[in-house]
């Protein structure tokens, strides 16, 4: 397919597929362009798609009433490593509890990191 002159549309998809450890916050893109020809060269935009890991189950559980079997024990485990909740009290997390509006709003807001500006 023959290039019009001016905006030319072009993609990469990397693969095999980059995994990015969560905790090391650090993602970066380089583009370098070849203007040796001399040519005018323009970049336009980029989209990075990442769906973000939890991190592996620990050996032990931190809650009572989550055992390591417990089809849930990665996640609550991820959230009280991350100190997103501290569970019911009393040692256990109570994962079959009705979850408040508030406690969402504390555990959404906890977890991606939102807050007001200014």
């Amino acid at each position: 397919m023959a290039e019009t002159p001016g905006c030319v549309y072009r993609t990469a998809t990397l693969a095999p597929s980059i995994q990015v450890d969560n905790a090391a916050k650090v993602y970066s893109l380089e583009l370098i362009l070849d203007t040796t020809a001399g040519s005018n060269i323009a970049f336009g935009h980029a989209r990075i798609l990442y769906r973000l890991q939890v991190s592996p189950a620990p050996q032990t559980a931190t809650f009572g009433d989550v055992p390591v079997d417990h089809q849930f024990f990665r996640f609550v485990e991820a959230l009280a490593a991350a100190g997103i909740t501290g569970g019911c009290g009393g040692g256990n997390f109570c994962p079959n509890n009705p979850v408040t509006r508030g406690q969402m709003a504390a555990f959404l807001s906890i977890a991606l990191g939102l807050h007001f500006p200014g």
